[in-house]
């Protein structure tokens, strides 16, 4: 019964975690930047399928940069913090963010946009870190969830 209600909770945390992200994303589109992003020219170029395209922007791609930005980044900054006494459940957030928004720098609005998927992920991996789960695989299905509708969305309309 126990196993079942903490499946429920990540569940239920992780369907949370898809919901802000979106809404977030909507509203600093819409209200910062009046428009809704498609995506990079450089990456439409790197379509080969619409099959492994995909299967890149839902597995693939969530799979490297959780690895990346929450996992070597997050976990490496919070033992470094550790071993001089500092905080270390708020500023790895922070490194983390900042550099998954670098990395989504195509123009100023996937900045943004990026920064705060970014700290949402990165505020998903330390949560579940602290209740003994798999971070990593959560995150990425959370991450994959996000990517998801624009994908559908442009699969669909191209």
């Amino acid at each position: 019964m126990i196993s079942k209600l903490k499946n429920i909770n990540i569940i239920l945390f992780s369907f949370t975690a898809v919901v802000i992200t979106l809404i977030g994303i909507f509203i600093i589109n819409r209200f910062l930047f009046n428009e809704i992003p498609n995506l990079p020219e450089d990456i439409k170029k790197m379509e080969e399928s619409k099959f492994l395209f995909f299967i890149e922007a839902i597995v693939l791609v969530p799979l490297l940069e959780t690895f990346i930005f929450q996992k070597v980044v997050i976990d490496f900054s919070t033992r470094i913090l550790n071993r001089f006494n500092k905080e270390t459940f708020y500023l790895p957030i922070i490194i983390s963010s900042i550099l998954f928004s670098v990395e989504h720098f195509y123009d100023i609005m996937y900045f943004f946009n990026g920064l705060y998927m970014g700290i949402i992920f990165a505020f998903c991996y330390k949560i579940i870190t602290l209740r003994k789960e798999n971070p990593l695989f959560i995150v990425t299905v959370i991450h994959s969830f996000v990517n998801l509708l624009p994908v559908i969305r442009d699969i669909v309309l191209t």
